[in-house]
């Protein structure tokens, strides 16, 4: 586990005012989506500024249709 630990550690965040998510504590994200932050409730955005751990791939995708349906 904690390969995958190291790999999700806050691959989820804020880049540029959308959600994007970041792989391999890259700088730079991999995937960028056509959500504003600024629309969200205070507490996603707040969670999206620090990024957010994920554990697992299922956890991520979980999150990723969360926030773009």
């Amino acid at each position: 586990m904690r390969v995958l630990s190291i790999f999700f550690e806050k691959p989820l965040s804020e880049y540029k005012g959308k959600i994007a998510v970041f792989r391999n504590q890259e700088t730079v994200p991999t995937d960028i989506y056509d959500v504003y932050v600024s629309t969200l409730p205070q507490h996603d955005r707040t969670l999206l500024e620090k990024g957010i751990r994920i554990e697992t791939p299922e956890e991520l995708q979980r999150l990723i249709e969360d926030y773009t349906s």
